[in-house]
């Protein structure tokens, strides 16, 4: 099952914005938002010997400089 603690997809989020120009959106309005998305539910969970609030139904990516996944 997917799953990413907020932090680390908010980090992920404000590197991407950063990037691409964009003014992003505060961690509360970000992470209401990612809740509201369909198939994606909040919840707080242990994950990597962590327990801290996070999202059910998505993960990150690990991509290259060229956008190629691995």
């Amino acid at each position: 099952d997917a799953k990413v603690h907020t932090r680390g997809l908010y980090n992920v989020y404000l590197k991407f914005c950063k990037e691409n120009c964009i003014n992003g959106y505060n961690v509360n309005k970000f992470s209401e938002y990612i809740g509201s998305l369909d198939g994606i539910e909040r919840d707080r969970f242990r994950l990597n010997g962590t327990n801290l609030r996070g999202v059910k139904g998505i993960s990150i990516k690990n991509l290259d400089i060229c956008g190629t996944e691995h």
